[in-house]
């Protein structure tokens, strides 16, 4: 009974101090507060409920998000997606045959227009692009009210991001085709694109534009012949020409290798710029005969006619355009 008198007295004892308030607060797992009048109690701790973490994106939302960003790299307008840049038309390299090539994102395209066909091209929205054309005076027809600059023969323009944009280009005269092209805007550097004109995208009245054989003198289309190759000899585009590159391999004939390196493309005819190599032990002698097929006007060499073995050369060859096949 004594021990159990001494437990309660030191409980008693213990309950009087905190009402008391001797111990300090600090002592305490918490701060006391009496419950009587005049005196409430603070509102109850509500625990609250964690933030709701964002709904897991599920794999198949992942995966059709990068294939959209994979199906799309360039971001090509929705509009413009079925729109895709034609292989270029094949056409006749003179002595080599038929060639083609495929329209490129970064390197220079050709575009060859063939009759009244409408070809697509990618261009950049975020850098300017050049479109060089065999026009003397070149003129654009455009109702999208995309800024066009013409400087000499080349056109430059930057579309905004958004749908394909249609435009015409011909000379300002009104004279001579006329070249179709949708403009695709895409993420992508600026392009250089080169117009050229299949023999079939000639107007009827293209003699008004350029003149035939037969209304010229002899004497007058051999000069003119001449001024032509001696300025692509020279590296200069002749007035109405358009250069592009030609990137189709190499071929062998006989002894010398020939290698497309460029074409010198106009209205109505073309000038091709094979590289050549004697590959035999003996001298090769290059002839005019040697690059000849019907519709070519005149063939130059330079800087060397006769070759040594292992020596290079170049060949010039203007030639009327044939049509695409």
């Amino acid at each position: 009974m004594q021990i159990r008198a001494i437990k309660l007295a030191l409980l008693l004892g213990a309950v009087g101090s905190l009402g008391s308030g001797i111990s300090a607060a600090n002592d305490l797992p918490f701060v006391p507060v009496s419950q009587g009048a005049g005196v409430s109690l603070p509102p109850p701790v509500v625990p609250q409920k964690p933030a709701a973490k964002p709904a897991p994106v599920k794999s198949s939302a992942k995966k059709q998000a990068t294939r959209r960003i994979a199906n799309n790299p360039y971001e090509i307008d929705e509009s413009a997606m079925d729109l895709k840049p034609r292989a270029q038309t094949r056409f006749e390299l003179p002595r080599l045959g038929m060639t083609g090539g495929k329209p490129a994102a970064i390197n220079q395209n050709v575009v060859r227009i063939i009759g009244n066909d409408t070809q697509p091209i990618y261009v950049s929205f975020k850098m300017p692009n050049r479109i060089s054309t065999p026009f003397t005076k070149p003129a654009v027809v455009d109702m999208s009210n995309t800024t066009f600059q013409v400087i000499g023969q080349d056109v430059y323009v930057t579309p905004e991001k958004g749908g394909p944009v249609g435009i015409f280009i011909r000379e300002s005269d009104g004279n001579g085709p006329v070249a179709s092209l949708t403009l695709i805007p895409a993420n992508i550097p600026g392009q250089n694109v080169s117009l050229t004109f299949d023999g079939s995208a000639i107007s009827p009245d293209k003699d008004a534009f350029k003149g035939t054989e037969e209304t010229r003198t002899q004497a007058g289309f051999i000069e003119e012949v001449r001024e032509t190759l001696t300025q692509v000899v020279n590296n200069q585009i002749p007035e109405g020409f358009t250069s592009a590159p030609l990137r189709v391999g190499t071929a062998r004939i006989g002894c010398t290798l020939a290698t497309p390196m460029r074409m010198i493309g106009g209205v109505d005819r073309d000038v091709f710029i094979y590289a050549l190599e004697n590959v035999c032990s003996t001298r090769v002698e290059m002839t005019e005969q040697s690059f000849y097929r019907d519709g070519v006007l005149g063939v130059a060499f330079w800087p060397l006619v006769k070759l040594e073995p292992g020596k290079r050369s170049h060949v010039f060859i203007l030639a009327q355009k044939l049509g695409a096949q």
